[in-house]
């Protein structure tokens, strides 16, 4: 097979003609390196995203290109987990009940409008603050330390607790996870 063969069905269909630009505006000289991230056929004949980047390393006496060096490194797991967390973050923001996700040490990394509205507090406001930014007076600061010693030990904890909004309000809340 010619290389134009090999690359015509190699190459996903949709991804053929912008694959195709860019390594013919990197062999003209309009840009320093071809980079591209695209979908090639593997040897098991299945679709894997590549991210492919390559640099012509010899010309001829005329300018044209005699060899070009470069890589493909399979991203596929890279752009599956990219779809899925934006899904996941598609779900979060549509959901009417206030969702909250903080990480490990307690600290929030995402918010959904719905927290936003009941809460008082913008998600730029709780990103990377302490989940303890809710706490209420309505319970002692040990029923707050039993809950996450709960979740840290066995991953959820399920009951209702008062929170804080931002205006010092005290609000119900309910139910926690964690996930690894």
């Amino acid at each position: 097979l010619s290389t134009d063969d090999w690359r015509t069905h190699s190459i996903h269909p949709e991804d053929l003609p912008r694959v195709q630009k860019l390594l013919q505006e990197h062999i003209v000289g309009h840009s320093d390196v071809f980079e591209s991230e695209h979908r090639i056929r593997n040897a098991r004949s299945e679709w894997v995203w590549v991210r492919s980047r390559g640099k012509v390393v010899e010309r001829d006496s005329s300018g044209s290109p005699l060899r070009m060096a470069g890589t493909a490194r399979d991203i596929t797991i890279i752009r599956r987990a990219e779809r899925e967390r934006r899904v996941a973050l598609e779900v979060l923001r549509s959901m009417s009940e206030a969702v909250a996700v903080v990480d490990l040490d307690f600290r929030f990394v995402a918010v959904n409008p719905a927290f936003s509205r009941t809460t008082g507090y913008d998600e730029d406001e709780v990103l990377n603050q302490g989940s303890r930014l809710l706490d209420s007076s309505q319970h002692s600061s040990e029923f707050y330390r039993r809950i996450r010693d709960v979740l840290e030990r066995t991953g959820h904890w399920a009951g209702e607790m008062w929170q804080r909004r931002r205006d010092g309000d005290a609000i119900v809340g309910a139910s926690a996870q964690i996930r690894p």
